[in-house]
């Protein structure tokens, strides 16, 4: 949820917005360019905190992130253009998925769909 409502947000005033342009880094990035609802910021923390890597990329229209948290035996991938309100492509518990793993099978499936 907080991925798309970013994504809303960034393209809330020019839909045509390729985001490309904005020159994003990395995930933390986002934050600064969006005003979050405390429910949201408990998000950011738990990103700067408890994860162990992270793996973010920007496309035309939407921005994929995947992180993994080690002390939640935890991987995610999750796509902001898509409507579900959980991530896309989640892995809990041992052994961890590993984010290029998880990241190699959710983008190749995003791309074919």
């Amino acid at each position: 949820m907080v991925n798309n409502e970013i994504l809303g947000e960034l393209k809330y005033d020019n839909q045509n917005l390729d985001l490309r342009t904005l020159g994003l880094s990395n995930y933390l990035d986002l934050f600064d360019r969006v005003d979050l609802t405390e429910d949201y910021k408990r998000v950011v923390k738990f990103v700067q905190n408890k994860t162990s890597k992270l793996k973010f990329v920007v496309q035309q229209n939407t921005f994929i992130i995947c992180i993994q948290s080690d002390d939640y035996d935890l991987s995610l991938c999750d796509d902001a253009s898509t409507a579900e309100p959980t991530p896309d492509r989640v892995h809990i518990g041992k052994p961890i998925q590993s984010i290029d793993e998880l990241y190699g099978n959710f983008f190749g499936e995003s791309l074919r769909n």
